[in-house]
């Protein structure tokens, strides 16, 4: 499955077998209301706008999955190491069992959930993991990459991952 072909962008990573991941780029508002109360980590993490209210890219992009027909999403953190779904401050939620089967084919490979990609997304078919990227101020970690390649090797194939390249417009 492509997701947002009219959006797609050069991939930053490609398999062994030349296969490449879909890199798609996506712009949001930056969020200038009244700022919550609640602090993301260190307090750096950006808000975005999405529809009259601030989110994290990551919430932002779980809402245009489920805008965009996926039955269920949610954000793995792995630094806080919880799952949410929508809300900020956000409030955890426990992993869907539509996920758990897939997630521990991956967590017998890579040993851990180290570079967990950022939103799990249920489509019809097959689960697809997005990692959301600040345009010039992330990047994809070697982690990220192991967890990739993992995956591909519990049986996954690239069509499932996506990088969304994310900015403010």
């Amino acid at each position: 499955m492509i997701l947002f072909p009219d959006r797609a962008l050069p991939s930053e990573i490609v398999t062994p077998s030349s296969d490449a991941v879909q890199k798609f780029g996506w712009q949001f508002q930056p969020w200038c209301g009244t700022m919550p109360t609640h602090k993301f980590g260190d307090g750096k993490k950006p808000l975005v706008a999405w529809e009259g209210k601030p989110l994290y890219a990551e919430l932002a992009m779980i809402a245009i999955l489920k805008n965009h027909g996926f039955a269920e999403a949610i954000w793995r953190d792995n630094f806080g190491r919880g799952y949410f779904r929508n809300a900020l401050p956000p409030a955890s939620c426990t992993m869907p069992e539509c996920f758990r089967e897939v997630c521990g084919r991956i967590l017998a490979v890579n040993g851990s959930w180290s570079g967990c990609w950022d939103v799990l997304a249920m489509d019809r078919e097959a689960p697809i993991f997005v990692e959301c990227k600040w345009k010039t101020k992330d990047r994809i970690k070697q982690s990220q990459k192991q967890w990739f390649e993992s995956a591909l090797t519990a049986g996954l194939s690239p069509e499932q991952f996506a990088i969304c390249e994310w900015s403010f417009a």
